[in-house]
């Protein structure tokens, strides 16, 4: 069995992470994508940061071994993503620039990313509809599953 992979949806607060996933799914917790039952959790470490970190320490990979997480980098941590490397490969797909195009994800943000992660993808489109931003998302999640 391949290992299990986590695909994270990465943007700071208020960047459409969770509007994103709203278009990819309909739904929250188990859903059919790509051919494949993920879990979906739309609510990220930005939202509730104690809670976040408590679910990736419980995240049990035999029943969910396909996930997709918002995850905000400025409010993560290197032991998030670290908690997350243990149980899985992990994929991030980036929203580079917030709606109004005046604040973007840092270099630093996506090195540490990349230091971190299997695979990024930046996501560099300005102004896009979250139906837009969920195609680009299920493109990146069927290129790697």
């Amino acid at each position: 069995m391949p290992r299990p992979r986590a695909f994270l949806v990465v943007g700071r607060a208020d960047w459409g992470k969770s509007w994103t996933l709203r278009a990819l799914t309909p739904k929250w917790g188990r859903v059919l994508l790509c051919g494949r039952a993920f879990f979906v959790r739309r609510m990220s470490n930005d939202d509730q940061p104690a809670g976040f970190e408590k679910f990736l320490n419980a995240l049990d990979t035999s029943p969910k071994a396909y996930v997709v997480l918002a995850y905000c980098p400025e409010r993560g941590s290197p032991r998030l993503l670290k908690i997350l490397q243990r149980k899985f490969m992990v994929f991030s797909w980036v929203l580079e620039h917030d709606w109004y195009c005046t604040d973007t994800v840092s270099r630093d943000e996506i090195a540490l990313l990349k230091e971190q992660t299997t695979k990024v993808e930046v996501f560099r489109l300005l102004r896009r509809p979250a139906s837009m931003r969920a195609r680009a998302l299920r493109d990146f999640i069927a290129r790697h599953i």
